[in-house]
């Protein structure tokens, strides 16, 4: 009789474990990756009925660049913005030897800035619809909060 009650008492434990462990881990946001490819990005965004971020980027030599991904990019509250309501691509131009890539990741960065960069302005992030029409360049200032990020994106009309 002992052994049946220990039994009844131990089953809702594994149950409980099982909720919170769901709890802490989920549910997850599918990560937002950030493609390199335009023409995939817009494929993309065509596809899901989202704009796409295109950001130039200088990953190793623009300090503006480098805070644009780290105190924009990369934190939680654009990222889930992002995740549904944009399709992200990188142009970058890095500068050091061991950050280069391939010739023809440089070639095709090359024709699209002389397309959307003609200026050589970095960092520059456009918002586009999935025929590649700019529809707003977006200002980021050192030290701006994700929100007031995402707010200058929110208020541009969608096509």
């Amino acid at each position: 009789m002992v052994a049946n009650q220990i039994d009844m008492t131990m089953k809702p434990i594994p149950c409980i474990l099982l909720i919170l462990a769901g709890l802490w881990w989920g549910p997850q946001l599918p990560a937002q990756t950030i493609g390199t490819d335009l023409e995939a990005a817009c494929d993309e965004a065509r596809q899901d009925d989202k704009q796409v971020l295109l950001f130039f980027t200088g990953s190793d030599w623009c300090k503006p660049c480098i805070l644009f991904k780290r105190q924009i990019v990369a934190t939680p509250e654009f990222k889930e913005f992002a995740g549904q309501e944009l399709v992200l691509a990188n142009l970058d131009f890095p500068a050091q030897r061991k950050n280069q890539l391939s010739p023809e990741q440089t070639r095709y960065n090359e024709s699209l800035a002389e397309r959307f960069n003609p200026k050589g302005k970095f960092p520059l992030v456009l918002l586009l619809s999935p025929d590649q029409e700019v529809l707003q360049e977006i200002a980021f200032t050192p030290g701006q909060s994700p929100a007031d990020f995402i707010a200058s994106i929110s208020s541009t009309p969608t096509p």
